[in-house]
């Protein structure tokens, strides 16, 4: 059968420094086998479209868009949807491990964002003396990889060992442990 889910991508930006509101209204009745339901994707706030008439955004940061999604069509349709749209932001600042792990000499290190922020990635070694850093900068929400080609911050290969991936934005630093082995 033909699916009748329909998603719809907006996209907001703010250079002015103004609070933000979105309205809306309907030109005619959604039909009541319809669900249609709006995703804020930066703050996972989902909201009916036909119930609610205005969605108050405060402020968007000018280095990001603010992404919502329209979605439409039956209620099992637009709740696997939402959840699937969801489930691609991390609910809070995460580590995950690298990969491979113990690694020869190149891996890949995960981490995930809630929301778009300044971070922080570094490999340090077990004295806690920074090797090098990764990342440093703002980032966009959602899950994002860096590879360490398991060299210093001269170029240099790095001693078999272990090592530590650090993981911070300034309030809060995650640590993860990792093994190169030669």
């Amino acid at each position: 059968r033909d699916s009748g889910l329909k998603v719809w991508d907006v996209f907001l930006s703010n250079t002015t420094g103004f609070e933000v509101s979105l309205s809306w209204s309907h030109d005619q009745p959604i039909p009541p086998a319809i669900v249609v339901q709006l995703v804020d994707i930066n703050t996972r706030r989902v909201i009916d479209l036909k119930t609610a008439d205005i969605l108050e955004l405060g402020r968007i940061d000018s280095r990001f868009y603010r992404q919502l999604k329209i979605v439409s069509g039956d209620e099992t349709e637009v709740a696997a949807r939402v959840t699937e749209l969801l489930s691609h932001i991390p609910e809070e600042l995460s580590l995950d491990g690298n990969y491979p792990n113990p690694f020869n000499p190149v891996t890949t290190i995960r981490f995930g964002l809630p929301e778009p922020r300044e971070v922080r990635v570094s490999v340090v070694n077990i004295l806690g003396q920074e090797i090098t850093e990764l990342v440093n900068g703002w980032r966009d929400m959602g899950r994002h990889e860096v590879v360490w080609q398991g060299l210093d911050r001269t170029g240099k290969p790095v001693a078999t060992g272990m090592y530590f991936t650090v993981l911070s934005d300034g309030d809060k630093m995650i640590v993860k442990k990792m093994l190169l082995l030669k």
